[in-house]
């Protein structure tokens, strides 16, 4: 029963964590990355990685360094 009840407050403070102001406030930054992603088509409009984007995870930086100064972002 103690094992049970430890387990369900961890639970609750990784929760809290999760939805602490400092989480929060990273989220505007994450939503514009998203957008960008989304533009330059490595992801979906439901934020699946597309083949384009499994490349760029292979290929790394230069790719996508690439992609953005050719769309001027």
């Amino acid at each position: 029963m103690f094992h049970k009840e430890y387990r369900l407050q961890e639970e609750i403070d990784e929760l809290k964590r999760r939805t602490s102001d400092q989480n929060l406030a990273l989220l505007p930054d994450y939503e514009q990355r998203v957008d960008v992603l989304k533009e330059l088509s490595f992801i979906d409009e439901e934020s699946r990685v597309q083949l384009k984007g499994r490349v760029a995870c292979e290929v790394r930086l230069p790719l996508v360094y690439n992609e953005l100064e050719r769309n001027h972002i």
